[in-house]
């Protein structure tokens, strides 16, 4: 079976796709999506640390743009018996992020 590449598409060369993904975000979605890319993979969203850390402001802000980007499918969760994770669900999207800002 052939190897499956990810990396034959730079995120430079669908820049245009990602920007209008992110283009009705609003701040606090936005930040959300951000601190999540920066972190890889966060478990305690709405805990004090991660809130001051990225400057979000308040958990049930936090929670709300949460949702917001689960509904878009900007970000997903992976759950366990223990903690639930949340990633940023496009690759392509997490390395332009990280380019980008």
């Amino acid at each position: 079976m052939p190897e499956i590449r990810f990396d034959f598409v730079q995120p430079k060369e669908c820049e245009h796709t990602l920007r209008s993904l992110i283009q009705f975000l609003d701040s606090q979605p936005m930040n959300i999506v951000l601190a999540i890319d920066k972190e890889g993979s966060v478990t305690e969203l709405q805990s004090q640390r991660f809130l001051q850390k990225h400057n979000i402001g308040a958990a049930s802000s936090a929670k709300k743009a949460l949702d917001t980007l689960l509904d878009k499918e900007m970000v997903f969760a992976i759950e366990s018996t223990e903690k639930t994770a949340y990633r940023v669900y496009n690759v392509f999207l997490m390395r332009w992020l990280n380019r980008t800002f």
